[in-house]
């Protein structure tokens, strides 16, 4: 585990020939939110999906969740330069969400879960602020140092509960969706 990406590469993240790899739209398209949903991004860099989520839950908030303020403050920038004003932006720890529980209609986590100090914590966080039968969708590219593969995904958010619901995938990466179950096993 490297860690997050430096601040000071965010330009990287916010590449438009990214957009060629992960198009926003269809990213954020996988947690289908609706103009009053409330949803969540940990770890949104500069913003390159927060854009996309903020235009789609105009009537709700966005919930920005990053450990680098630097990268808050950009993607901060990116939403007002585009006059999206709903969105809120904190720095804390994805495994110490300051949410309570059940709060969200959805969450996203792009290239951002290897990244994390302890992935079983933070599915987690995860898990205890979703609603049930809320998506969680998880984004991986091959060219990041702390690429979590589809099969190691699996079985993280399996022993955290989740359901698979969706997955595509090319050779430089995937997006997939998990579901909160509406029931769960209480045992």
């Amino acid at each position: 585990m490297s860690g997050p990406c430096p601040a000071r590469l965010w330009w990287v993240l916010d590449n438009p020939l990214r957009r060629v790899f992960s198009d926003p739209a269809k990213v954020v398209g996988l947690l289908s939110p609706s103009p009053d949903s409330r949803v969540l991004e940990v770890g949104p860099g500069p913003g390159f999906f927060s854009a996309e989520i903020a235009k789609r839950t105009g009537n709700s908030r966005l919930q920005t969740v990053d450990v680098q303020r630097e990268m808050l403050v950009r993607a901060r920038h990116k939403l007002r330069t585009q006059f999206l004003w709903n969105a809120d932006y904190v720095q804390a720890n994805a495994m110490a969400l300051p949410y309570g529980d059940r709060s969200f209609d959805g969450a996203l986590l792009f290239t951002v879960l290897g990244e994390v100090e302890n992935r079983a914590f933070c599915l987690r966080e995860i898990w205890r602020v979703l609603k049930a039968g809320s998506p969680l969708v998880v984004g991986e590219m091959r060219i990041d140092p702390d690429y979590i593969s589809p099969p190691i995904l699996h079985e993280l958010t399996r022993r955290e509960r989740f359901v698979f619901d969706y997955g595509a995938g090319r050779p430089w990466g995937y997006t997939h969706r998990f579901l909160k179950p509406e029931v769960t096993d209480l045992a």
